[in-house]
């Protein structure tokens, strides 16, 4: 809840800021995706998911939340992972949770990773997301790397990040 004149609780709403469902192959892998910003933010109150065939959303371990690439293994995921800005706190309707106060900027780049396995929803045969790209490992002691189609052509996870814009006096 957020507060508004006279101290009576505003509801929050959560909005999507990305949606993509374009993609028909499943997998069963450690999951990332980059993802780009919409104008404007700053936006806060996060949730993702992955979609599964039958088009619900899911989550599986500990989604982190990255400034930066990342080129290592699952296990290696935490606060002292390069380009650390959080990590989920929970999934509740098989969303990621982060904590509220946790804050993306307007127009930037971020990467999602899970540290766990999963199923989820592909592109198959190339980007169906401008925005970002598909990382992927199937093996814990095999390092993410980037869900290649073709040269130079890149795979998409079907998601959603969704949150609230930060309203600044």
């Amino acid at each position: 809840m957020t507060f508004g004149a006279g101290c009576a609780a505003v509801p929050v709403t959560i909005a999507p800021l990305i949606e993509v469902r374009a993609g028909s192959t499943g997998t069963f892998n450690f999951a990332g995706q980059s993802v780009a910003t919409p104008a404007g933010g700053p936006f806060n109150n996060l949730r993702f998911n992955w979609y599964t065939f039958s088009g619900a959303p899911t989550a599986f371990g500990t989604l982190y939340l990255l400034s930066q690439e990342y080129l290592g293994l699952p296990g290696g995921l935490g606060p002292s992972t390069p380009g650390f800005v959080a990590r989920s706190e929970s999934i509740v309707d098989n969303q990621y949770r982060f904590a509220p106060g946790v804050t993306l900027t307007g127009g930037t780049q971020y990467w999602l990773y899970t540290d766990t396995q999963g199923s989820f929803v592909t592109s198959f045969f190339g980007s169906t997301y401008a925005g970002g790209d598909l990382y992927v490992t199937g093996v814990p002691t095999l390092p993410f790397h980037k869900a290649l189609a073709a040269p130079g052509v890149f795979l998409d996870a079907n998601f959603s990040l969704q949150g609230t814009a930060v309203h600044t006096p």
